[in-house]
């Protein structure tokens, strides 16, 4: 099934700040990656010389004894029982020899290829000894020495290990996620006379690091700045550092005139301190244009600016799942205009038609996968920062009984997916927050097609606490190459609460329909049927767009 990357995380909380993805739903392979396992070749036959492999006896047993068996195997005394069912014989010396064949062959079968077993006559009348094959050594060769050292790093635990080629493939294959590894060659090796101690020599191609993206053009806007958007996202990892990350996001917004009602631009660094230790910062810029009101309301425009620095630390890594931490403080300041010049149109602005706010957040990221499973998601809090508000302000925003120094909420993000066949993928994801007091606009919740409900416009309704539920089931109906052609049900709904004293304001809002996913490459195309719903008291001129209308359109370019 051909996968899509999710490059840029959904923006939970407003702002035109945008992060990479922490924990990908779905991935695609680098360019330089293969999905074919490495294959090992041995450099010299790991038996002594002038022993071979025996094949296991195709007789008829004739003696009921079979040999204990000493030392360590992979197999259950029932396995055992049956790999030994053939080999008895008249005498007990053939019976010995006979039996160690069989399990030998069955050994190398099964990936063991330096696992031996030896016939041992003392004590009376004998036994089987296992010696397990182990990893003795590891030499490992590139031109890029940053490249060396990584992957020693990661395969040094294979070190003094059951040399198993079906598991030692698989860590090589993990190999490639190593940002810059191009081919692996390699081949396996004898440790002086002892065949049971195996050398792995590796030898490691650098590529260069691609850079990555997207460019899409969709019919799911913004209320207000237009239908039709267009959407540029740039990724490049080890751009001025090894394992650094560099994301640029660019959106635009505009409508049939065609006028131009947003432009948000996004640029975020991540500067790797250590192994384990990350440092992001980010600046997010968005003008937005009322294109679509009439009148005075066409005067109307937004400004915001966004700063963010983030510190993020990995608490646990395995194959198959991480846990990570993080803590950021944003600051930002949003500008309301009304025919070009300051005027009061942001909440807690005052007169002069700005308010400068902050907060803190904090949490933990997470994301695994294990069979046809794959998860991901983040819980966080959230604690407001009245030291970055005016006096004014803060006076402005009790008017609306929010005090930025006591605004709290706690929150997270769950994405799913289960491979139920390999033509048939269900996608989940849900997503809450809860408001403990009335919070500035800046820490609220939003729900609309930026956090998944296609459908929608980007961003329909927002509040303090809110939830959002959707699924999605892919099937691939027809895949040849790099072409596929998808269909894909999708339903979601979502809700938000804003409390004041005397008023508790909820809204709900939800879509489901199906649309066809054509895939040729680097090109994607949605076409689809979107029917919203619990959408009447969100009346606006975004229900006579052709989304609005029922028809879901996407186009992406993905390098």
């Amino acid at each position: 099934m051909l996968l899509l990357a999710q490059l840029v995380a959904p923006p939970i909380q407003p702002g035109p700040v945008r992060l990479p993805e922490q924990v990908p739903m779905e991935s695609r392979p680098r360019r330089n990656e293969s999905p074919e396992p490495v294959i090992l070749t041995p450099k010299s036959p790991l038996p002594q010389e002038g022993e071979t492999i025996p094949k296991a006896a195709e007789v008829i047993p004739n003696s009921s004894w079979r040999p204990p068996i000493t030392g360590t195997t992979p197999y259950s005394p029932e396995q055992l029982r049956t790999i030994l069912q053939s080999c008895g014989r008249q005498t007990i010396p053939k019976t010995l020899n006979t039996c160690a064949a069989s399990l030998t062959a069955q050994l190398v079968r099964d990936g063991f290829v330096n696992t031996r077993v030896f016939t041992l006559t003392k004590p009376s009348p004998g036994s089987l000894e296992v010696v397990e094959g182990r990893i003795a050594e590891l030499r490992i060769t590139s031109t890029d020495q940053v490249i060396q050292a990584d992957v020693e790093k990661q395969l040094n635990p294979l070190i003094g290990s059951v040399l198993h080629l079906p598991t030692l493939e698989k860590a090589l294959v993990s190999v490639r996620s190593i940002p810059g590894v191009g081919q692996i060659t390699g081949d396996l090796g004898r440790l002086g006379s002892d065949a049971t101690q195996a050398i792995l020599n590796l030898s490691i191609d650098s590529v260069p690091i691609p850079w990555m993206g997207d460019f899409s053009l969709r019919n799911d806007g913004n209320a207000g700045t237009g239908a039709y958007r267009g959407v540029t996202t740039v990724v490049k990892n080890s751009l001025f550092k090894r394992n650094d990350t560099f994301l640029l996001y660019m959106e635009v917004n505009g409508d049939a005139d065609p006028e131009l009602g947003a432009a948000i631009t996004s640029t975020s660094y991540t500067w790797p301190l250590s192994d384990t230790w990350r440092l992001t910062g980010s600046m997010g810029w968005s003008r937005r244009w009322l294109v679509e009101a009439l009148g005075v309301g066409h005067e109307m425009s937004f400004r915001q600016f966004q700063g963010m620095a983030q510190l993020d630390t990995t608490l646990y890594e395995s194959d198959n799942q991480f846990w990570s931490a993080f803590a950021s403080i944003s600051s930002s300041r949003n500008d309301g205009y009304l025919g070009g010049y300051n005027a009061p149109l942001v909440a807690g602005g005052g007169l002069n038609g700005w308010l400068h706010g902050g907060y803190l957040k904090a949490g933990v990221n997470f994301g695994g996968g294990s069979g046809k499973l794959n998860w991901g998601g983040n819980v966080y809090g959230l604690q407001g920062i009245s030291g970055f508000s005016t006096e004014d302000q803060l006076k402005e925003l009790a008017a609306f009984e929010i005090k930025p120094g006591e605004a709290r909420a706690v929150g997270g993000l769950v994405n799913l997916g289960w491979a139920i066949q390999p033509n048939v993928k269900v996608n989940m994801r849900a997503a809450g927050q809860w408001g403990f007091t009335k919070l500035p606009s800046d820490m609220g919740f939003g729900i609309g097609s930026d956090v998944g409900l296609i459908g929608l416009p980007g961003s329909l309704i927002s509040g303090d606490s809110g939830w959002m539920g959707r699924g999605e089931v892919v099937f691939t109906a027809w895949q040849k190459g790099n072409q596929a052609f998808q269909l894909v049900p999708f339903f979601g709904m979502g809700g938000i609460r804003t409390e004041f004293s005397d008023l508790v304001i909820t809204d709900t809002v939800g879509s489901g329909g199906l649309l066809g996913r054509y895939i040729n490459g680097a090109w994607l195309m949605e076409l689809g049927w979107a029917d919203s719903f619990e959408t009447n008291d969100n009346i606006g001129i975004w229900q006579d767009w052709i989304i609005g209308n029922g028809l879901y359109a996407r186009l992406q370019y993905r390098f």
